[in-house]
């Protein structure tokens, strides 16, 4: 069973990106065929386009996530 990070209101905003970014890419690797666009991913993530894009972004820099010619995101 996969254990996931929830961040608290009171811990610092870095460790809110850190445990979001977690979450997403556990996702990513259970379901390695996931794909989506930035305004899909916060809806399933349930996040404000500014933090989705946020997380987004990290995931793609550090090569986790891919982002397609379309838009989506894919596992990197």
């Amino acid at each position: 069973m996969r254990r996931t990070v929830i961040p608290t209101r009171t811990d610092p905003p870095e460790s809110w990106t850190q445990a979001l970014a977690a979450r997403v890419e556990s996702d990513y690797r259970e379901f390695p065929a996931l794909r989506l666009t930035a305004a899909q991913a916060c809806r399933l993530w349930r996040l404000d386009p500014l933090t989705c894009d946020v997380v987004l972004d990290a995931l793609v820099r550090d090569g986790h996530l891919k982002r397609t010619r379309d838009g989506s995101y894919v596992r990197g």
